[in-house]
């Protein structure tokens, strides 16, 4: 059963994916800026996977679109300042983002699904979730309906 914070996992699991990918090694760390003089002149916001996995981690993103959000800017960034679309770099930003695309919407619709059926139970059942943890919620549901 999908709970309402289960995003978590899958967007860990997801991350893991392009973590591991054999392509994303110039998106692993962050852009090595005496290498690349101009890249804080040109990306205002730097991110890169390993701080997108450190935050995930440390529980830092609240919802699922602001792990969202830093997942597009780094694509985002990446084709800002890689411009020449024939580049081999622009061609794996092109690609791991599609990979990603198509990844994020199961874990969107999982989450609608999660957070639509927790307003049903919470309706049907008139309990109080709050005090209650997110991952109990589906069991504290099911169990109430057998009472």
């Amino acid at each position: 059963t999908y709970t309402i914070d289960g995003w978590i996992s899958q967007c860990q699991k997801l991350l893991n994916e392009l973590i591991n990918d054999d392509d994303s090694g110039p998106f692993r760390q962050p852009v090595d800026l005496l290498e690349y003089a101009d890249y804080a002149e040109i990306v205002d916001t730097p991110i890169d996977l390993g701080t997108i996995n450190e935050k995930l981690r440390n529980g830092m993103y609240e919802t699922l679109a602001e792990f969202d959000d830093d997942c597009r800017l780094l694509f985002r960034n990446s084709r800002l300042y890689n411009t020449n679309k024939k580049s081999s770099i622009y061609s794996i930003t092109l690609r791991l983002k599609n990979f990603y695309e198509s990844k994020i919407e199961t874990i969107f619709q999982s989450h609608k699904a999660a957070v639509k059926q927790k307003i049903i139970m919470t309706s049907r059942y008139g309990r109080k979730i709050k005090s209650r943890s997110e991952n109990n919620f589906m069991e504290l549901a099911l169990n109430s309906s057998s009472e």
